[in-house]
């Protein structure tokens, strides 16, 4: 391992956990990476009346998991996905919203890019064949979830975490459903 964990690390290790089929690719962490974002919302609302943050820093690891998803669906390699998620979390802090609120209304915004590409492909007959991606569609898709993950990465911070921090206890939250067989089904409790 290199200085901290890598996106392409957190990455492997929480595909491990993907259960949904091949042919759902690209489109499925799309439409969930978007609802995974807005759940962070709600829970953002609900941190200011209750004061804990666990389920906010949970919902960021959900979203950090469809931005792995759709990642990994769009069948690519860039640059950042190799460096250590600490310097993404340096680089985001240097041109992002520093404020809790600002950083997660900035990750659903950027989150919710990818659904509504994907949607657009779907309405005007723009998907290749066997439903695959177009180049460029496929790099917009990136460059929102690599956006997403930097919100993200202000929003772990901001919450007295880190990126790092947040993609450990996902995949140990998703390694512990794995083995209870849970993965499937719906709630934070399973």
């Amino acid at each position: 391992m290199t200085n901290g964990m890598t996106f392409l690390e957190y990455r492997e290790l929480a595909m491990r956990t993907a259960v949904y089929p091949a042919a759902a690719r690209v489109q499925y962490p799309a439409l969930k990476l978007a609802g995974e974002a807005g759940e962070a919302a709600g829970k953002l609302a609900e941190l200011a009346a209750a004061g804990d943050r666990g389920p906010l820093l949970a919902e960021l690891g959900d979203v950090l998991w469809y931005v792995a998803a759709l990642t990994r669906d769009l069948v690519t390699l860039e640059a950042w996905m190799s460096r250590p998620l600490a310097d993404l979390e340096v680089e985001a802090s240097a041109v992002a919203d520093l404020s809790l609120t600002g950083s997660v209304l900035r990750m659903v915004a950027a989150a919710s890019a990818p659904a509504e590409r994907f949607g657009k492909l779907i309405r005007d007959g723009g998907l290749g064949d066997g439903g695959s991606v177009p180049t460029e569609a496929a790099a917009l898709m990136l460059r929102s979830a690599r956006e997403t993950l930097l919100h993200a990465a202000v929003a772990a911070r901001a919450l007295g975490s880190s990126l790092e921090g947040v993609a450990r206890a996902n995949v140990a939250k998703l390694a512990s459903r794995q083995a209870r067989g849970v993965l499937h089904g719906s709630g934070d409790s399973r």
